[in-house]
């Protein structure tokens, strides 16, 4: 059972590191059980099951991704919410200007 365990932990691990991949490994499989009739759907039901498949894989790579909340520290919001891109890339650079 342990050693289920850490199989499935390594798994989750590698999902959480690259989940565009893992969501790509997804899909290829749903193509070739499709391709080599391992279950028979008509063309709606195919074409339902990858839509909702990509939709809801692509959230969830979104959700590893990127952030769903601005980042805070004790409160505060590290970034203004009103805030340009050039003033966000000049405070990651640590840059006062541009000259």
């Amino acid at each position: 059972m342990k050693q289920t365990a850490h199989i499935f932990d390594e798994i989750v691990k590698w999902v959480r590191q690259e989940p565009s991949a893992a969501e790509a490994l997804i899909l290829a499989f749903l193509a070739l059980g499709v391709a080599f009739q391992w279950w028979h759907w008509s063309s709606a039901q195919t074409g339902a099951v990858f839509g909702i498949a990509a939709v809801l894989l692509g959230m969830f790579v979104r959700s590893q991704v990127t952030p769903t909340v601005r980042p805070r520290d004790g409160g505060r919001e590290l970034i203004a919410p009103d805030a340009s891109v050039t003033e966000v890339e000049i405070l990651a650079t640590g840059l006062d200007d541009l000259s």
